[in-house]
């Protein structure tokens, strides 16, 4: 069994008290629930922070529904109803979970099965698929060792975490439940939560696979690790990546159209600044007196100022363009070759 390599280990902000227990990502951001202060938390894909929503429940488990736009969420006090929830994070509708299961049993993971839009949820017993109206089909058994932590649909692939006292493991099944891929991690780290970003692709055949986790039991950390799958993955996985696509297409849009209403200004000001140049210099040629000359100049002062106003104007307009986060081509070259 191969250790897990992690690739790049990023601290997370967070009271202690509050540790963060499910992620999804939706092609453009990362979200991390914390149910201990009902809320889930919005990143980058950086991990940088952006925002903290409020929510009504003290959701767990999240999983991105990439064909209906939405998120599937759980808790810890209600083991039998799966919560559907809007772009906003407001509760639109739920699925009472029809499964013949263990009463004590407790939904540790959600994830989003797109080739079959289903969800596979994973128990402490075990990994269950199911349907959107609640029928529910067992996937994975009780485990001989341990328990179920997570689940993860990298379709046609699945993947559990699977933990007991003396080791913690990433598996990946096939499509037949036979066992692909096999990782050990280590003990320092405890998993969360992993999900899977068909977004970023290395060099060669690897994916990013992103694990939640805390370290030493109280600080959280996301590992971002590679994952080696076949080429043969399902092409509705990459669905979030193109929607992610279109929407920096509209950011770009935006930002061309701005910039190109400040260069019209800027045009129509060089103008007026030009013609008031000329008017400047005919005057000094043409004027009697002192006093002409200064009534010229307190007009072509007022037309400076008012430019001068306008151009702050102009700068807001451009300044608000850091906040699209937006890059240039360079920028996005050299971070292709970074990642390779």
């Amino acid at each position: 069994m191969d250790i897990l390599d992690k690739c790049k280990e990023i601290t997370l902000p967070t009271d202690c008290c509050k540790p963060y227990c499910g992620i999804a990502f939706d092609g453009c951001h990362f979200y991390l629930t914390m149910p201990r202060d009902c809320s889930i938390c919005k990143f980058d894909k950086d991990f940088k922070p952006l925002d903290c929503i409020k929510t009504d429940r003290p959701y767990r488990s999240i999983s991105y529904d990439s064909i209906e736009q939405s998120f599937w969420v759980s808790v810890n006090s209600d083991k039998s109803t799966i919560f559907k929830l809007d772009g906003k994070f407001r509760e639109i509708d739920l699925i009472k979970l029809k499964c013949c299961l263990k009463p004590s049993s407790q939904i540790m993971g959600i994830s989003f099965n797109c080739a079959q839009n289903t969800l596979f949820v994973a128990y402490r017993d075990a990994v269950v698929e199911v349907s959107k109206d609640g029928e529910c089909r067992v996937i994975l058994g009780e485990p001989r060792e341990g328990n179920f932590v997570s689940v993860l649909s990298i379709a046609p692939y699945l993947a559990v975490v699977k933990k007991d006292d003396k080791k913690q493991e990433i598996i990946v099944y096939t499509c037949k439940g036979c066992i692909a891929l096999c990782f050990r991690v280590p003990n320092e780290f405890f998993i969360r939560d992993i999900v899977f970003n068909p977004c970023v692709k290395r060099c060669g055949p690897e994916h990013e696979l992103i694990i939640l986790a805390t370290k030493h039991c109280c600080y959280p950390r996301v590992l971002r690790c590679g994952i080696k799958l076949c080429d043969n993955l399902c092409r509705c996985i990459f669905d979030i990546c193109r929607d992610c696509r279109e929407d920096d297409k509209d950011k770009e849009k935006c930002a061309c159209d701005l910039i190109k209403s400040v260069a019209l200004v800027e045009a129509a000001l060089s103008h007026i600044l030009n013609a008031e140049g000329e008017k400047l210099q005919k005057a000094i040629e043409i004027a009697g007196s002192v006093e002409e000359l200064l009534c010229i100049n307190k007009s072509i002062n007022r037309i400076i100022i008012n430019t001068t106003h306008l151009e702050q104007v102009l700068y807001a307009k451009l300044d608000t363009l850091n906040n699209l986060g937006l890059k240039c081509p360079e920028q996005k070259q050299n971070e292709h070759e970074d990642d390779c």
